[in-house]
């Protein structure tokens, strides 16, 4: 993965995007804010030259998976997937699991899904091994269409435990959902009430089955309010760590200025300038997550 990221930057195909990565503890989680004020200047130049005029028809939806560009292939994930490099990535080693044929984002995730994606996972370069993160429906904070899973490594902070709680490399979204199936066999979905909004974990095996991992995303998503797998409206977002995997149910993809999408769940907010900064900063994290998510009942 690092040979096919040196030869993308070299190629021109990769990007790192810079951020300012800032620490911010609220509710017992260590908040990793991320403020990346050059995707401020990157969108305002995207709608200049997609503003055309003079009646022109809209320009066609580009799926930059289909065919992807080859120079971000790292490797073909079998049967049916490939791993991609992320081409504006925040943190190095952030890559893509895509259905090498078209499958919509809304669609449930399979077999082959869940096995490609542990494949990523555990192959991740962090010493926490890798976080893989999953937006569905409309109100979860996707960007593509076409079905993807994203991975980065852990710790979400470079340089150590900041990115996790108690020193050490996980997510700072794992103590809770490790804290709620504590005890409860591999694959058994548990309510995380220690937070604030609506969330269910399932403890991971060392080295799951994939369709039994299959089988307990299935019952996360249905947990979130996931009919069946036909069901293309209700809205959610996944993570997945070698240790531990949580859903959390969506109502809403922007918060303020905010998109919000699977990995603030995780524990880690990427913000565009420094006014969105200062908006989390008066609002705090949980506090913006609670208007995203759904609350718990009574």
């Amino acid at each position: 993965m690092t040979a096919a990221a040196t030869a993308a930057r070299a190629a021109g195909a990769l990007f790192k995007i810079d951020t300012a990565p800032r620490a911010l503890d609220d509710g017992g989680w260590r908040f990793v804010l991320r403020v990346a004020t050059a995707l401020k200047a990157k969108d305002e130049d995207g709608k200049k030259k997609k503003g055309g005029g003079g009646g022109a028809a809209p320009p066609r939806p580009f799926n930059p998976f289909l065919p992807p560009d080859p120079r971000l292939v790292v490797r073909a994930l079998p049967p049916s997937h490939a791993l991609l490099l992320n081409k504006f990535n925040v943190a190095d080693g952030h890559v893509l699991v895509v259905t090498r044929a078209f499958e919509a984002q809304e669609a449930a995730l399979t077999e082959g899904d869940a096995a490609a994606t542990w494949v990523a996972l555990t192959a991740a370069p962090g010493p926490g091994g890798g976080l893989a993160y999953f937006n569905r429906g409309p109100e979860s904070g996707a960007s593509q269409p076409h079905k993807h899973v994203q991975v980065v490594p852990l710790p979400l902070m470079e340089g150590g435990g900041e990115g996790g709680e108690g020193g050490d490399a996980r997510a700072p979204f794992e103590p809770s959902a490790l804290a709620a199936v504590a005890g409860a066999p591999p694959y058994q979905v548990e309510p995380v009430r220690s937070l604030p909004v609506r969330a269910f974990a399932a403890a991971m095996p060392a080295d799951p089955e994939p369709r039994a991992l299959a089988g307990c995303l299935a019952r996360l998503a249905a947990a979130c309010g996931v009919a069946n797998a036909a069901d293309t409206t209700t809205s959610y977002n996944l993570l997945l760590t070698p240790r531990v995997a949580m859903a959390v149910p969506r109502r809403a993809a922007r918060v303020g200025p905010l998109g919000v999408n699977a990995v603030a769940f995780a524990g880690s907010l990427l913000v565009r300038s420094e006014a969105e900064l200062a908006y989390i900063e008066a609002r705090g994290p949980w506090d913006v997550l609670r208007d995203a998510g759904v609350p718990w009942e009574g």
